[in-house]
């Protein structure tokens, strides 16, 4: 009886040492395991650089999944609780700040924060969805439009000013997404709604091409306001790129890029941004929560 007991002992402690060659103390896909202790879950708030190509919910299910704790076998014992507090487009990168366990609650009051982007523009051609992932609508000539031409149309946009979102977004009427009731056929009229912008200047012209850099409150729409200067110029115009630098005060030196989402960049990043977090908005702060490892 002996014998079987001390092979059976043997055993398990072979089996635990190939499970943790083979998950090491991260399980897979860079999750941490953990072991010896009751699972408890991530509070805090994390900024991460969206990349292009990703919905903003795909990168919450692969931060998530990043996050979640596992045991040595890779099986889930805590589950992350994540949310976003400010949609960036698929095809759209840069800055988007998101809430674990608790703070999810918190990223309410991020929903009215001012926004900072780089987008770039093309003159010439409108599209139905007023970005390069759209269908083109009107094509125009725009090889007569000028530098100067663009700057001084840049002041009708500036400060407080009646914005029409695009039709394609993730607004909603009677509890169903614009762009679901266009991609059913439905037609849908959009009332100009008011909108603010601090600062907006042309950073680049080489016709067809223009880029831009800007400041603006919160509900504020990007491709509506290339779509409306070029419209302005007589000629049409989508956005190519778009690129969201700031939110509130976090900017995109404070977000980890996405070949950085593992279990210690992202959680180096929770601690510092719960902190940056707790500085600016201090009537509503946010707990941190990181188990020991």
């Amino acid at each position: 009886g002996r014998t079987m007991t001390c092979r059976q002992s043997l055993c398990r402690v072979i089996h635990t040492l190939a499970s943790r060659a083979t998950h090491g103390p991260y399980g897979p896909a860079g999750t941490r395991s953990f072991a010896s202790r009751p699972a408890s879950s991530l509070t805090g708030i994390l900024v991460v650089d969206k990349p292009i190509g990703k919905t903003s919910a795909d990168c919450l299910n692969i931060l998530k999944k990043a996050l979640s704790q596992r045991d040595h076998a890779g099986k889930i014992v805590a589950e992350a609780k994540i949310g976003h507090g400010g949609t960036l487009d698929k095809d759209a990168s840069g800055v988007l700040v998101c809430g674990l366990g608790a703070a999810t609650k918190q990223l309410k009051h991020m929903l009215h924060g001012d926004k900072k982007y780089n987008t770039t523009g093309v003159l010439g051609v409108e599209t139905d969805t007023y970005d390069a992932g759209g269908r083109p609508t009107r094509v125009q000539p725009c090889a007569h439009v000028l530098q100067t031409d663009v700057d001084q149309c840049l002041d009708v946009f500036m400060g407080n000013i009646q914005q029409r979102p695009p039709a394609y977004s993730a607004l909603k009427r009677d509890g169903v997404r614009l762009s679901d009731h266009m991609l059913a056929g439905r037609e849908v009229v959009i009332e100009p709604r008011p909108v603010t912008v601090y600062a907006l200047a042309l950073t680049r012209f080489e016709n067809p091409e223009f880029s831009l850099a800007l400041h603006c409150g919160s509900g504020f729409y990007v491709r509506s306001l290339v779509h409306d200067i070029g419209q302005s110029l007589g000629c049409g115009a989508h956005v190519t790129v778009l690129r969201r630098t700031a939110s509130g005060p976090f900017a995109i030196e404070h977000a980890v890029p996405a070949e950085q989402w593992q279990w210690e960049p992202l959680v180096a990043n929770l601690r510092a941004n719960t902190a940056r977090w707790n500085a600016a908005f201090r009537e509503h702060p946010v707990v941190l929560t990181v188990p020991a490892a």
